[in-house]
């Protein structure tokens, strides 16, 4: 996608930030899985161009931050992954309304085995219910 938006600032004189949710070259599953020392090589190439190309870049953590700043020195924005706590109404007990017995969360990527949630998998659900794993 990095790609789509480096072409649109060229070809259509855009303003392009650069989103990272993840590292590129740094992130933990290059280490489970090597590439070639040429793929490595290109994947470092490319990410170092999208990064001083980008109008802005957007990333997760400042760990992450201080991680894409080794690889090019320029500023970065943190947004960090969670949520609003105002986006949720409360009833006026401050305790969350139970008007449904499902609650759909979903993760689309991949995860390491050391951050894999069991805690929370593990938790009762939602209004004391059980889990469905």
């Amino acid at each position: 996608m990095h790609f789509v938006g480096k072409h649109a600032k060229e070809k259509c004189n855009l303003q392009w930030i650069a989103d990272f949710r993840d590292p590129w070259t740094a992130v933990y599953y290059n280490k489970l899985m090597p590439r070639t020392r040429v793929a490595a090589k290109i994947d470092e190439r490319l990410e170092r161009s999208v990064l001083k190309e980008a109008d802005e870049v957007v990333v997760i953590s400042e760990t992450m931050a201080e991680i894409q700043q080794e690889i090019v020195d320029r500023s970065y924005n943190v947004i960090p992954n969670g949520f609003d706590p105002d986006d949720f109404e409360f009833n006026q007990q401050g305790e969350e309304p139970c008007d449904t017995d499902k609650l759909t969360i979903r993760f689309v990527g991949s995860v390491r085995d050391g951050a894999i949630p069991y805690g929370f998998l593990a938790s009762p659900g939602r209004c004391g219910s059980s889990p469905k794993i």
